[in-house]
């Protein structure tokens, strides 16, 4: 019986310390890098988030945030609003390269293996064209973070016109008045282990 009763307490008193390393399941652990530590919390409000965050970015989940209020300690003056109004203009300058074949501008604002992958789809026998129409909604939806690498994930609702000419530029697929409505993804990131790095469109997924 009084082993039974040791063992009780010593099982009690390991839960105890497992619980002090680990903390509690609900717990989330970031780096704070203006304090340069690691520190857990368990719900949002513990991590006195700016208003403005909240308010503008209601939908965003509180590890999206941790990671935002990470990027604002490494960027001075980072505003996320200003980062979406920045990935919109980033949007139009890609389709409107895409549609002209400037490799030059693509590769100013794509991940060198995704300006790679479109640019090698330019062709002088014929010509992918999309045009902008019309961008109804532009929507940060996310925020991740692997290792020192952070994406920014943006929803991109818009209205658009695609066709296909030839080297004649006629018209050998798709219509030119034909508008057609295009949901897409774009991963923006940056490496905060690049001293160099910039923020570059890693991947876009169509929706």
């Amino acid at each position: 019986m009084l082993e039974v009763i040791i063992l009780a307490i010593f099982t009690f008193f390991v839960i105890l310390k497992l619980k002090s390393i680990l903390g509690e399941e609900q717990d989330k652990l970031y780096f704070d890098y203006k304090n340069q530590e690691f520190k857990t919390v368990k719900d949002a409000d513990q991590l006195n988030f700016d208003e403005s965050l909240n308010e503008n970015f209601p939908s965003l989940t509180n590890e999206a945030k941790i990671y935002a209020k990470e990027i604002s300690n490494k960027i001075d003056n980072f505003d996320l609003n200003k980062f979406k109004s920045i990935a919109t203009k980033v949007l139009e300058c890609v389709i409107k390269a895409n549609d002209e074949q400037n490799k030059d501008d693509i590769k100013k604002f794509l991940s060198k293996e995704l300006a790679e992958l479109v640019c090698s789809s330019f062709s002088d026998e014929e010509t992918n064209h999309i045009i902008l129409v019309a961008l109804n909604e532009a929507k940060i939806c996310d925020i991740l973070r692997n290792g020192f690498v952070y994406d920014i994930v943006l929803i991109f609702k818009m209205e658009q016109i695609n066709y296909t000419t030839d080297k004649d530029n006629n018209v050998i697929d798709g219509s030119k008045s034909e508008v057609i409505n295009v949901k897409e993804r774009w991963y923006f990131s940056h490496d905060f282990a690049k001293k160099d790095s910039t923020w570059f469109v890693r991947k876009i997924e169509e929706l």
